[in-house]
């Protein structure tokens, strides 16, 4: 079962529906996603967005603008109605260094996208994936652990599950490890495009027949265990989404199957399927793993993003798979070649303009500190270290946590205000608050502030000075 990806949009359905201009009657459109009301924190609480963007003065009387843009979306029945409902991916931006993303639960109110509910997923993740699958919404992302500094990039895997529960998005269990939930549909499928039928039926290429390739019928395609066996071999689709994997402008396809030759195994693939005038072509596939849990397919920007649980190396096949995954494939001719994550922008606020502050001038910046005997500390990719004690190795650390940029001192240059915290040893977490001067391109701390002990630092934003 399938579902359609787009971007800034993503999407999942049941069963393939016409067109993605939002012309049939109670379908929703890219256009709808991107000009709906959305629920917000207060003190907005909602926020209409205008082609997918919605700004807002960052201060009242300030000329600063925070922002709220969409990022992803995905089509799929939420709450069980049979009507297209749809998941999105918004981040706020609301001055300062932060970036926080939700996700968000649109039901389809006859042809209008209503927000009713949305959760907060993290400051500066990153998320890869959205999709719906029977009613659940999953968002595969990048995470930090929880020891870590914002200013180190989000390198953890995550898979996140939400539920609609009244008029909240819950969080949603795992489920039992199995061959995935299929997905629900897509989001831009004109008539005469690829449909349900056209996956469940298409030629996959596959290691267990003899010949290399299965035709599936309605989905699955049987062959003999052994020669002259009555025993059969399956192999099964078991999810996809619809994207441009070569950059024609057609939707091609990506797909799960999952391979029982016989025995305790269970192999999952994934697919890339040309569109060849309608036609589908099965051009490449990758082994995904024995035993694995797929929870998400989907295809930005032509790559294929594939959300599962793997095992750690040293587990037994009997344990369940509990370890997040995020993979991600991109066709390279005949073959589906393994992509790295891409290196996420900054969402600090810095620019690496000439004459402009940059991330890695603040992430290297020398700033006033308390413990150290000098009474500064020079960071170095965002972190400074030095002995608990003389003669101690027991390490103290001080950490860049958060930053802004703005004119302090009213010269018209864009100076800093950072933050930082230092874990002199012990219990305690310390944070500062610092002023940093533009100096021809170099930065000077002139001042520091205790901000307290364990604090929790929600923003820092620099407004008229």
């Amino acid at each position: 079962m399938p579902f359609r990806i787009a971007t800034p949009p993503l999407l999942i359905l049941a069963i393939l529906l016409a067109a993605c201009g939002g012309d049939a009657a109670g379908r929703l459109s890219a256009s709808d996603i991107e000009n709906a009301t959305y629920l917000a924190e207060p003190p907005l609480n909602e926020a209409t967005l205008d082609g997918g963007e919605f700004r807002y003065p960052a201060a009242e009387g300030s000329s600063a603008e925070a922002v709220i843009r969409l990022e992803r979306w995905s089509i799929g029945d939420i709450d069980g109605d049979g009507a297209d409902d749809a998941a999105a991916i918004t981040i706020e931006q609301p001055g300062g260094s932060g970036a926080f993303s939700f996700v968000h639960a649109l039901l389809n109110d006859s042809g209008t996208p209503r927000d009713r509910a949305f959760a907060f997923l993290g400051d500066r993740v990153r998320v890869e994936s959205i999709a719906v699958h029977d009613g659940v919404i999953v968002v595969a992302l990048y995470d930090r652990p929880e020891t870590a500094s914002f200013s180190e990039e989000p390198t953890v895997a995550v898979i996140r599950r939400f539920r609609l529960d009244g008029g909240e998005l819950v969080e949603a269990p795992a489920p039992a490890s199995g061959g995935g939930s299929g997905g629900d549909a897509t989001d831009a499928t004109d008539a005469g495009q690829l449909s349900a039928d056209d996956l469940e039926n298409a030629t996959y290429l596959a290691e267990g027949p003899d010949a290399g390739e299965a035709t599936l019928d309605g989905g699955e395609y049987r062959y003999p265990v052994a020669e002259g066996s009555a025993a059969e071999a399956v192999i099964r689709l078991e999810q996809w989404a619809l994207g441009d994997l070569d950059g024609d402008g057609a939707d091609d396809a990506a797909a799960i199957t999952s391979e029982r030759p016989g025995g305790s195994g269970t192999f999952f693939f994934v697919h890339a399927l040309r569109n060849e005038s309608g036609d589908l072509r099965d051009r490449g596939f990758a082994f995904l793993g024995d035993r694995v849990r797929v929870e998400s397919v989907a295809v930005h920007d032509g790559v294929i993003v594939v959300a599962l649980y793997d095992r750690p190396e040293t587990a037994s096949f009997s344990e369940e798979p509990t370890v997040a995954v995020i993979r991600r494939f991109r066709l390279d001719g005949d073959a589906l070649a393994e992509q790295p994550a891409p290196q996420p922008q900054s969402s600090e606020g810095g620019d690496d303009d000439a004459g402009r502050l940059s991330a890695d001038d603040l992430e290297n910046a020398t700033y006033l500190a308390e413990g150290p005997d000098a009474g500064e500390a020079t960071l170095d990719g965002g972190e400074y270290r030095y002995p608990v004690a003389e003669g101690s190795a027991a390490e103290a650390v001080i950490r860049l946590e958060q930053w802004a940029l703005g004119d302090i001192d009213g010269d018209g240059a864009e100076d800093a205000a950072a933050i930082t915290s230092e874990r002199p040893g012990g219990s305690g977490v310390f944070s500062y608050v610092h002023a940093l001067r533009n100096e021809s391109g170099d930065l000077r701390d002139l001042g520091f502030a205790f901000l307290g002990d364990r604090v929790r630092v929600e923003s820092i934003a620099v407004h008229d000075g």
